[in-house]
Order: C-alpha cells, then sequence, then structure tokens
C-alpha cells in the first residue's frame, strides 16, 4: 500500500526495501478512519516527513505514511489480486474479534484486556489507539 501511494501520489517507485525502510522510519498510524480519510483527501494537513533514497535523492512524504498503518486496520486494503503467493486476511481488529468470538463468553473480556501487539507493525506511532478505537466499535 506505501509503494502503491508514493506512485501515485509522486510518480516515483521505491523497491520493497526502501519502501520497508520508510514504514520502519517513518510509518504512521491515523487515530481513526475518519483522520485517516482527512489526511488522504488533504495532505496539507500532514507534518511533512523526509526520507533520503539510497541513491541519495529525498522523498517528502506526507499522507503516504498514513498507509502503513491502514493496511492493518482496513480489510484488504493491501491485498493484491495479483499475488497468489500471500494469504490475505481481514484487518488486524477483524481476525481479533473472530479469535475473540470463537472462546467463552466469560473470558472474552479478559482476553480483550490482555492483547498484546507484537511485531514490526506494532511500532508504527498511533497504532495501538487506533485498535483500541477499532475493537471497541466492533464488540460493543
Amino acid at each position: 500500500a506505501l509503494r502503491a501511494a508514493i506512485m501515485a501520489k509522486q510518480g516515483v517507485d521505491v523497491s520493497d526495501d526502501t519502501a520497508r525502510a520508510i514504514r520502519l522510519a517513518l510509518g504512521k498510524c491515523a487515530e481513526s478512519r475518519e483522520e485517516y480519510e482527512a489526511f488522504k483527501s488533504d495532505s496539507a494537513a500532514c507534518e511533512t516527513e523526509t526520507f533520503k533514497l539510497p541513491d541519495g535523492g529525498e522523498l517528502k512524504l506526507t499522507s503516504e505514511l498514513y498507509e502503513c498503518g491502514e493496511v492493518l486496520m482496513q480489510d484488504a486494503l493491501g491485498a493484491d489480486e495479483s499475488d497468489a503467493e500471500h494469504d490475505h486476511h481481514g484487518s488486524l481488529p477483524a481476525e481479533i474479534c473472530e479469535s475473540v468470538q470463537k472462546c467463552p463468553f466469560d473470558v472474552r473480556q479478559l482476553i480483550v484486556d490482555n492483547i498484546v501487539v507484537h511485531g514490526e507493525g506494532s511500532k508504527l506511532p498511533g497504532l495501538e489507539a487506533r485498535l483500541l478505537v477499532e475493537l471497541q466499535s466492533r464488540m460493543s
């Protein structure tokens, strides 16, 4: 999603390695879907971040950086139908809710209260707060 956003907005085709480096260094997660949509439609509302490319050039990035978190929050946002190698599932909140619903009713809240977010994606600023918002809206 990040590579596609950079290509669409700036016409620059970055490699997978460069996209990963951008995601790790500058990726973000919007606090809500509404905030993501607002940033996507008005990049001026986003802080501009600069990423130095391997060739010495620079990319000025704004709303593209929020694709990093949004791909985890929206079903099939990052799915590429031509990518047969990967099995794309639903969003992170949808997968968590589906798993919790399979548990006995009396332990569901305990499970939700003890979710641990781990891995590279967990380091995105705003991810934990957004995940909480999404889970609360799906489970209430």
